[in-house]
């Protein structure tokens, strides 16, 4: 039977179908099209293990901030506001973790991937394959500081259990990771950068406010 007709569904893939009134294709959600006509699959989830080592890079990134705010210490002038040491320490680890937020937050929100995610095929979209708006990234990446302890294992579970791969950042900010073909096409190299200055921006503003 042709495609469109009330025979049944038709299951030729994306690329293939030129059907101009397939509503799949044209992809209306699932309340607006006809029961006959599904959506095409899933795009596929990318396995853990990439996006542990897509995480894994991101560390590495994330001790070079370090190190950059280190060095850029030394050109600062005094802190402005000396506090007693125990003090100190909370805001070193407030400043410490808003760094490791701000680079995935401003890179994911700027351009959908982290260098890591850049170097292995991935990008970071809305539940639709949408390009995620600010506020989904900033959820997603809070929920770094639960998914990550116990070496992933936290984040492995919630991506097991869940059908399109959403670690708990993930439901919270209504994101998921996808190949980068399925996700929306743009220039992806530069919110990397501009996350990783961010991230180091941070730690220069904790060594000018703390001596």
């Amino acid at each position: 039977a042709p495609r469109g007709s009330d025979s049944g569904p038709h299951t030729t893939s994306r690329s293939q179908c030129t059907d101009t009134v397939c509503r799949g294709c044209a992809g209306e959600t699932q309340d607006q099209r006809i029961p006959w006509l599904p959506m095409h699959d899933e795009p596929a989830v990318p396995p853990f293990l990439l996006r542990g080592l897509a995480r894994g890079i991101d560390v590495l990134l994330y001790l070079q901030v370090i190190e950059a705010g280190a060095r850029i210490r030394d050109f600062l002038p005094p802190g402005l506001f000396p506090m007693p040491g125990d003090v100190r320490v909370w805001f070193d680890i407030a400043f410490s973790f808003t760094a490791i937020w701000i680079y995935p937050t401003v890179a994911e929100g700027l351009t959908g991937a982290t260098l890591g995610k850049l170097l292995t095929g991935m990008r970071v979209v809305d539940v639709s394959l949408e390009r995620p708006g600010w506020r989904a990234v900033a959820l997603r990446n809070l929920g770094l500081f639960l998914d990550l302890p116990l070496f992933g294992l936290i984040a492995y579970s919630a991506i097991r259990s869940s059908p399109v791969g959403q670690r708990l950042g993930d439901s919270w900010g209504g994101t998921r990771v996808v190949w980068r073909g399925d996700a929306p096409q743009r220039p992806a190299w530069y919110g990397w950068v501009v996350g990783h200055l961010a991230a180091i921006a941070v730690i220069a503003a904790s060594y000018l406010l703390i001596p």
